[in-house]
């Protein structure tokens, strides 16, 4: 499936001279049954909040040489860092079945089960707000989870144990950026760009009816549906 391939090679040009830390996939951060809400006396900080940027999205391939195993990257400060509202992504990355493409019409649904899984993530004292209407992702960190050693570490395989649940799902890369001066204004394009083409896959295989020489995902369609094609081919 090369869907996305394009623009996981340009997300891994943008991060290519940027610092990063591997960290630990071992320990799984408290799960909460729902999103709990933190009130602002009870807040020690917030990613992407107010005026800052909040980035999260999620990009699918096939490829192993693209994510050869489970993965959590950290560009910037974790957690335990920071001390004030600062910017902030989330980006997953999924490593697909290679028969994922079998699924046939159903295959837009399955991208976006797994895409739906963002929002049942609930971990304690990580209260995330995601507005798909804004784009847009934020986090409340609690002071009780910052004193009882929350880290991105933890979030992170606590992320990839939620999304690996799925059987289509064979591996899972997160990424987490908080590097104030990181370029989140091109991150946002191609975040936007893989949204995208999961919207004109939608129109494909549901047939869906649209005055195509108005609509702005017209040229975002023929690049799906060639690729598309060339998947269900093989």
């Amino acid at each position: 499936m090369k869907l996305f391939d394009d623009i996981f090679l340009e997300l891994n040009h943008l991060l290519l001279d940027q610092d990063n830390h591997r960290l630990p996939i071992i320990d799984s951060w408290i799960e909460s049954s729902e999103n709990e809400m933190i009130f602002k006396n009870d807040t020690a900080y917030e990613l992407g909040g107010s005026n800052h940027q909040g980035i999260s999205g999620i990009l699918f391939t096939t490829d192993d040489s693209l994510i050869p195993n489970d993965e959590i990257l950290l560009y910037g400060k974790d957690l335990y860092e920071i001390k004030d509202d600062c910017d902030y992504a989330r980006i997953v990355l999924v490593k697909l079945k290679d028969n994922c493409v079998d699924q046939g019409d159903k295959f837009y649904q399955l991208l976006r089960k797994i895409d739906y899984t963002r929002y049942h993530i609930f971990p304690q004292g990580f209260m995330m707000r995601i507005s798909s209407m804004n784009k847009k992702e934020s986090v409340r960190i609690s002071k009780d989870s910052l004193s009882n050693g929350i880290n991105l570490s933890k979030v992170g395989k606590l992320i990839i144990d939620k999304y690996k649940v799925h059987t289509m799902v064979e591996a899972v890369k997160v990424i987490f950026i908080t590097d104030t001066s990181f370029d989140y204004s091109k991150l946002s394009i191609l975040i936007n760009r893989g949204e995208n083409k999961i919207k004109a896959l939608d129109h494909l295989v549901n047939k869906v009816k649209m005055d195509c020489h108005s609509c702005q995902l017209q040229v975002v369609c023929n690049e799906v549906e060639n690729l598309v094609k060339e998947d269900f081919n093989k």
